[in-house]
């Protein structure tokens, strides 16, 4: 329910001889020193912290910013006195379809940009359950409005008292004015938020730190030493000549998501996928030594076989094509930059030791076991490791002795696609 408009824009006026609480104090401090902060928690502290000093009748805060996510719909920030401190929310983009958001005063303030202002002395059994819960904390005023960017989306703020008379008709002049100052930054903070999660989405968390900070011409880059993953699955020709699409991209999601699993817990970053192929590395830090890596690369490709096996079994039961594919892994030192033309640039690790990467890979196809290392990465590692011969590689000039874990994972060679037709 909503029984006050926004005032007029003749009516947003800093030094508008209104009675009460100062709003040039809070104006003044969103203008100057709020507009410096990019954690949206900390500008909601500043602000708390500058209508307390104003005197302002606010004694409850929330602030949600809608985002462009894969998963999330929005976030939000909140303050209340019966707390006393700010908190940081995530909402999955479901939220639209539950009870808690339809009917709410949030769907008309984010859905038309409405302003919605409800008196909550007379809440009653046909109000929706947020009211309700704010007159268990003792508000006894709401006023909800708009926060419009610049692409014009609405998000949303809102204000709560427990003043006894509510909120006056200055109070909600004053108030229905700090969207016009906080929409602004708000907004800004959004957009950084937007590039770091397009960048973690598309180059990973590590390497979008890196073009935030600068790192974004052709030819910028580092000489890292990494344990270095390279991954791909197992007869993908034949198998997008047999399925749909739809199914060979659910395989290929499925394969991507338990890899993924595996690696970032472990501190790996994916820094490509490549048609069917994954390739990940586990930097080593200048100070550091080899063997955390080299352990965390190998524990990732164990993990994730070992997972993959079980959803196998689930798959053909189905009667469902098997997942199955190889790992190589290597250790060494790569140069990690931006390559591409003058105006297209992708992040990409180049040398050597990439190669030798994706050879072993191959090698795990005529071995018939699903993991192989180099001799470089199994002197690091904690477990037991047996060779499986020297063998010549493509563009490599001397044989390689690649190893295989003792008891480690087997190739899925046994499995059935699909299991026999009744």
């Amino acid at each position: 329910m909503s029984d006050v408009r926004a005032p007029p824009l003749s009516e947003y006026a800093l030094f508008d001889p209104l009675p009460g609480w100062p709003l040039q104090e809070v104006a003044g401090w969103i203008l100057t020193e709020g507009r410096l902060i990019a954690q949206p928690a900390r500008l909601l502290e500043g602000l708390v912290q500058a209508l307390g000093a104003a005197a302002a009748p606010v004694q409850r805060i929330s602030i949600a910013i809608g985002t462009l996510h894969p998963q999330l719909a929005s976030w939000s920030v909140g303050w209340s006195t019966k707390t006393g401190r700010v908190a940081h929310h995530r909402r999955e983009r479901s939220i639209i379809m539950m009870d808690s958001y339809i009917g709410s005063p949030v769907q008309p303030v984010r859905e038309r940009g409405e302003t919605v202002r409800r008196r909550l002395r007379d809440v009653g059994p046909g109000d929706h359950a947020f009211y309700h819960d704010a007159v268990a904390d003792g508000m006894t005023d709401y006023l909800a409005m708009p926060l419009l960017f610049s692409d014009g989306h609405y998000n949303f703020i809102s204000f709560s008292t427990s003043a006894p008379e509510g909120f006056t008709d200055a109070d909600i002049i004053k108030l229905s004015t700090l969207p016009m100052w906080l929409g602004p930054i708000f907004e800004q903070i959004e957009q950084r938020n937007v590039a770091v999660t397009l960048l973690n989405t598309y180059v990973g968390s590590q390497t979008g730190h890196q073009i935030l900070h600068g790192l974004i011409q052709r030819g910028d880059g580092e000489t890292i030493r990494a344990a270095l993953w390279y991954s791909d699955l197992r007869d993908f020709t034949a198998i997008n000549e047999q399925l749909p699409p739809r199914e060979v991209l659910a395989m290929l999601n499925s394969y991507f998501e338990f890899v993924a699993a595996a690696v970032t817990a472990r501190g790996g970053e994916i820094l490509q996928f490549i048609g069917d192929a994954i390739l990940v590395i586990f930097r080593i830090p200048d100070d550091g030594d080899d063997r955390a890596a080299c352990n965390a690369a190998l524990d990732s490709a164990v993990d994730a076989l070992d997972s993959l096996a079980v959803l196998n079994s689930r798959r053909v039961r189905a009667g469902q094509m098997a997942i199955r594919f190889g790992v190589g892994l290597h250790v060494g030192v790569v140069t990690h930059g931006n390559v591409g033309s003058l105006d297209r640039l992708g992040f990409n690790v180049v040398g050597p030791a990439v190669n030798r990467t994706a050879r072993i890979e191959d090698l795990t196809k005529l071995v018939g076991v699903p993991l192989l290392m180099s001799r470089e990465l199994a002197a690091q590692i904690d477990r037991p490791v047996e060779s499986r011969g020297a063998h010549l590689m493509k563009g490599v000039a001397e044989s390689q002795e690649v190893f295989a874990l003792v008891d480690g994972p087997q190739d899925a060679a046994g499995l059935p696609h699909r299991p026999a037709q009744q």
